[in-house]
């Protein structure tokens, strides 16, 4: 019975490493994602939360997009491909008509490089925001603003 059990245990924690590794390789395959649902990337002067390096906001039922929010000390590849994974659960569990989400991001661990063919998607993205003119963003100040699409 005993051996059962470690067998059962041993099988279990397989599975979690499994798909631990699974949402790993998910967060750094954002590559080739121009065919999927638009995401809003701002590029503020600053964020409105102490300590944040990107924000990540969600509003119920699909309103708007989901919007990542960088400065231009965050705006990496690093950085935008951790709000974007970030952006990708929160699609996958859609919220109530009158509730919104915000996501401080303070930070990125990466389990793995970047593959070059993500890096050169993101830094695409990056590009085209610093090549977009400043302008009024809603009431949280000037700055840079694109859609990107993500699957």
């Amino acid at each position: 019975m005993t051996i059962t059990l470690m067998s059962a245990l041993r099988r279990v924690a397989i599975a979690a490493a499994l798909v631990a590794l699974a949402i790993a390789a998910t967060a750094l395959h954002i590559g080739a994602q121009a065919e999927g649902k638009p995401v809003r990337v701002v590029v503020l002067d600053s964020l409105p939360v102490a300590n944040a390096r990107a924000l990540v906001l969600q509003e119920g039922r699909g309103v708007r997009p989901i919007t990542i929010f960088l400065t231009a000390a965050s705006a990496n590849p690093e950085m935008l491909g951790g709000a974007l994974a970030i952006a990708r659960k929160l699609r996958a569990r859609p919220l109530a008509a009158n509730r919104t989400l915000l996501v401080p991001v303070t930070g990125v661990v990466r389990r793995g490089a970047i593959s070059p063919r993500t890096e050169r998607r993101l830094t695409s993205i990056l590009r085209r925001l610093e090549d977009r003119p400043p302008a009024r963003i809603g009431n949280v100040g000037r700055g840079r603003w694109i859609e990107a699409g993500i699957r």
